[in-house]
C-alpha cells in the first residue's frame, strides 16, 4: 500500500500581502507537505482598499482634497521551493504587480504595472516530524533568514524630505532597497487536527533617495483539519493575523501617514492530488489602528496552483 503524505507544514513562506498602505511580507506559501520535494507554482493575489477621509494634510503642511478613494493591488507570482537537503529549504518568488488608484475628485486613474520586489529565503528544519504512521502527535520547527531584492520600480518624486504625492508612493512596485528578514514556523498535529504559528520580522533599509519603509512584524496562528482519500488530501484552515509596521522615513524624517497595526481573520483551504496542490486564502479586516490618513484594507485574497517537480509515491 502506498504511503500518503505524512505531515503538513503550515503556512510557510509566502506571498507579499499589503498592510498599513505598505507591502507587508507575510509567511504564507500554502500548506506544504513533508515530502522533501521541489515545487514551482503560480499565484494570484488581490487587495482592495477604500479611503474614508475627504481631505488630509501632506508632509509640507498643505491640505489636499481626495474625495472617496479606491485602490486595487494585484500580484501575479511565480513561487518556487527547493530542498537543498532534507533540512535546508530555499524558497522564493518572482512577482509582477498591477497597482491602480482612483478617486471621486481625481481627473484620471493612476496605474503602475511592472516587476515587483522578489525575495529569497533559506530555511532550516530544527525539529522534524517522526516519519512513522503510528505516531499520533507530530511536530515541526523551521527557522530561516533571507533578503528582499530591489527589482521593482520605486517612487522618485521626493524633494526636501517631502513626497510630492503620498498616494503614488503607495503604488510603487518596489522600494529600491535590499531588506533583511527572519522567520520561524512551528506546527503541531494530533491525528487529523493541528495548530500552527508563524512569526516574520523584516528590517527595511534606505534606498538611494533616502526613502526607508518602516520595519515590519507579522504573526499568524491557524487551526487546520486534514482529510485523506488515497492520493488525495483536503485541508481547510482558519486563524488570524497580526501585522505591525513602523513609520516610513525619508532621510530619517518620519512620514506621518504611514505605518500602524492591522488584525485579520484568515480562512482558506488546500487540496492535494498527486503532483498538484491547489490553494485559496481569504482574509477579512477585523481591527485596525493606522497612523494619519490611510485607506483601509477592506479585504484581500489569493489563490494558486503548485506542481511537485519530482513527486514520488511512497
Amino acid at each position: 500500500m502506498k504511503k500518503t503524505i505524512l505531515f503538513l507544514l503550515c503556512i510557510a513562506l509566502p506571498n507579499l500581502l499589503l498592510a498599513c498602505g505598505c507591502d507587508m511580507l507575510i509567511a504564507y506559501q500554502g500548506i506544504m507537505p513533508n515530502d522533501y520535494k521541489a515545487s514551482i507554482g503560480l499565484n494570484f493575489r488581490q487587495r482592495n482598499y477604500q479611503g474614508a477621509a475627504s481631505t488630509h494634510m501632506h508632509a509640507d503642511g498643505t491640505m489636499h482634497e481626495h474625495g472617496q478613494m479606491k485602490q486595487t493591488l494585484i500580484n501575479y507570482e511565480i513561487n518556487y521551493r527547493f530542498f537543498l537537503t532534507k533540512k535546508i529549504i530555499l524558497i522564493g518568488n518572482l512577482p509582477i504587480a498591477n497597482n491602480q488608484l482612483s478617486g471621486s475628485s481625481m481627473a484620471s486613474e493612476y496605474k503602475n504595472v511592472g516587476v515587483a520586489d522578489p525575495f529569497l529565503l533559506l530555511k532550516y528544519e530544527l525539529i522534524s516530524p517522526n516519519n512513522t504512521d503510528n505516531k499520533i502527535n507530530k511536530q515541526r520547527l523551521l527557522i530561516g533568514s533571507g533578503v528582499k531584492l530591489p527589482l521593482g520600480k520605486s517612487y522618485s518624486d521626493i524633494s526636501n524630505n517631502v513626497v510630492a504625492n503620498e498616494n503614488l508612493l503607495q503604488l510603487q512596485t518596489g522600494t529600491g532597497s535590499f531588506d533583511w528578514m527572519i522567520n520561524a514556523n512551528y506546527q503541531l498535529r494530533h491525528k487529523h487536527i493541528g495548530l500552527q504559528g508563524d512569526v516574520l520580522y523584516k528590517k527595511n533599509f534606505s534606498n538611494p533617495l533616502g526613502y526607508q519603509k518602516g520595519n515590519q512584524l507579522n504573526t499568524q496562528v491557524s487551526y487546520f483539519y486534514q482529510k485523506r482519500w488515497a492520493n488525495y488530501l483536503l485541508m481547510p484552515f482558519i486563524g488570524s493575523n497580526l501585522e505591525v509596521a513602523a513609520l516610513d522615513k525619508i532621510n530619517k524624517n518620519t512620514l506621518d501617514n504611514t505605518g500602524g497595526v492591522n488584525i485579520y481573520g484568515n480562512v482558506g483551504v488546500e487540496f492535494y492530488i498527486n503532483k498538484i496542490a491547489l490553494n485559496f486564502n481569504y482574509q477579512q479586516l477585523i481591527g485596525q489602528n493606522l497612523n494619519g490618513f490611510q485607506m483601509k484594507n477592506k479585504l484581500r485574497f489569493n489563490f494558486g496552483i503548485n506542481y511537485n517537480l519530482n513527486f514520488k509515491s511512497r
